[in-house]
């Protein structure tokens, strides 16, 4: 995709809202707004990603975010005439209050054997894999 690969933390101005494309393919919509006062700027971000999708969640309107992608300038025409407006398509979304957090781990599923440290290693075929005869040095 084309564009100017930009990064900026902002503040999201409302819930990031989860939509579909026709063919079913999942993304999240969210309006980030960057600076303060006059000089604060409203971005349109798109995170198409499939673990972003799971971000959903904690993108709640005022959560400060940091955000990564291809920036561009977008035009369309409205009721009131053309407009035009920032757009980014993230690779990266990162609501800053999780920066540093572990990702909770899925559980792992119960093996019904435990290994033995004390045991030798064996190949697929039962020899000792710590046997040294086919190495070629």
């Amino acid at each position: 995709m084309k564009g100017i690969a930009c990064a900026f933390e902002g503040r999201l101005g409302k819930d990031a809202q989860l939509k579909a494309t026709s063919a079913g393919r999942a993304f999240l919509v969210m309006s980030v707004i960057v600076g303060e006062d006059e000089e604060a700027q409203w971005i349109n971000v798109s995170a198409w990603n499939d673990h972003l999708i799971d971000l959903a969640d904690h993108l709640k309107s005022g959560v400060e975010v940091y955000c990564e992608g291809k920036l561009k300038m977008r035009h369309w025409d409205s009721a009131e005439g053309p407009r035009s407006g920032l757009q980014v398509s993230a690779s990266l979304v990162q609501p800053l209050a999780l920066i540093g957090r572990s990702k909770p781990k899925a559980p792992r599923a119960k093996k019904d054997a435990k290994a033995d440290s004390q045991k030798p290693l064996e190949f697929a075929d039962g020899t000792d894999a710590r046997r040294g005869d086919d190495l070629p040095f």
